[in-house]
């Protein structure tokens, strides 16, 4: 019971992380498009 605790524990923990992360590069992604935009025009 433990160890099946702690499993789906880590695995929403890691969903979570991963969730996260993906706003972040999408954030990024967003950023670096527009500054290259900028130099262009």
């Amino acid at each position: 019971m433990r160890t099946t605790y702690y499993n789906s524990h880590h695995h929403s923990t890691d969903w979570s992380f991963y969730k996260h992360n993906l706003a972040l590069i999408r954030l990024l992604i967003t950023l670096n498009n527009r500054s290259h935009r900028q130099t262009y025009l």
